[in-house]
């Protein structure tokens, strides 16, 4: 049997991952991305209220660096404008997050329903 003359012999070369691949997940551990998300957990609240037309809401946010004890006063008050504190990382209408994102929060930042809720009226 003779060989193929247009088959290429030699396998291609590995695809060379980008910046943010690297960042996100290296070859054979966590990614600093990764890494970062998951040590700050302790600054991802999820805040349940209701949005400014009074529908009720979830967000899933994370509090500014110097602003957590602001923030978690202000939460105890009553309503309050999320942005002036930090950032809405996700969010929906309803009672609670559904399941995929509930997931998604645990594997990109480390979050739990576990953690302590911030309980806020009118957040948003």
């Amino acid at each position: 049997m003779t060989p193929d003359p247009t088959a290429d012999p030699s396998p291609a070369p590995p695809r060379r991952r980008s910046y943010v691949e690297r960042l996100r997940a290296p070859a054979g551990g966590c990614g600093f991305v990764a890494r970062l998300n998951a040590s700050s957990s302790a600054d991802i609240y999820l805040v349940r209220g209701n949005d400014s037309t009074g529908r009720p809401a979830w967000y899933y946010f994370r509090v500014g660096r110097g602003k957590k004890r602001t923030f978690e006063t202000a939460s105890k008050r009553g309503s309050l404008q999320l942005t002036e504190y930090g950032t809405i990382l996700v969010s929906g209408y309803g009672k609670n997050p559904p399941p995929d994102v509930v997931k998604r929060m645990l594997d990109e930042y480390g979050f739990s329903e576990d953690t302590p809720a911030a309980p806020a009226e009118g957040a948003g």
